[in-house]
């Protein structure tokens, strides 16, 4: 099977504390970017550097814990445990990570009242509503502290009065300094961005 070029001339250059929105049509390689971007993927060509560091020279360990401190990931099906309490979803992190019990709660409830969700660590994950578990992924992507929110698509799902809630409560992080890059086709999100990238059949421009 023939290989599929996602990406050509595809060149950005993101520094810390923006809110960049990256835009397109489906299909036009904004989620491979994102992939790249958040060392989930490696480029087969060209070269990704973050923070001086060419990530192209990196073993997968170090791809990993590169991973794990630099980036939280919000995408447009919140992938929450249904079953499993807000709470319980917001520390998943957390316990990968090996962090105790008492340090994760306090944690938990920091990060749901960033969100605007104080108060729901104990309601079932699957009876909240579309905005919420959006809301609660976000959490859980600021429980471990990262230098950048990446999010896929994170409106695709939601109904308008969701989609402004989401798009304030990122420009609200966003203040508070936590740099935050966006894949989107909708125009709202990519407006309340301080930056638009927008590609075309892999190629991108500002």
């Amino acid at each position: 099977m023939a290989a599929t070029l996602a990406l050509r001339q595809a060149t950005a250059d993101i520094h810390r504390g923006e809110f960049v929105a990256i835009a397109g049509a489906s299909g036009s390689g904004k989620t491979t970017l994102l992939s790249i971007l958040g060392l989930l993927d490696r480029p087969s060509s060209g070269s990704y550097w973050l923070d001086d560091v060419n990530v192209g020279l990196l073993s997968e360990s170090q791809l990993n814990r590169l991973r794990a401190r630099t980036f939280g990931f919000v995408f447009q099906n919140s992938y929450l445990l249904a079953e499993e309490s807000v709470g319980e979803n917001v520390a998943l992190g957390l316990k990968v990570r090996g962090v105790p019990s008492l340090q994760r709660q306090v944690i938990v409830k920091r990060s749901l009242a960033q969100v605007g969700l104080m108060g729901t660590a104990d309601k079932r994950a699957g009876e909240c509503s579309g905005g919420e578990k959006q809301r609660v992924a976000v959490a859980r992507a600021l429980a471990t502290a990262p230098e950048v929110i990446l999010a896929d698509e994170p409106t695709g799902a939601l109904d308008l009065a969701s989609t402004n809630q989401l798009i304030a409560l990122l420009r609200r992080i966003n203040a508070d300094g936590m740099t935050i890059i966006v894949v989107t086709h909708d125009p709202l999100v990519a407006a309340a961005a301080t930056r638009s990238i927008t590609i075309t059949d892999g190629v991108t421009s500002d």
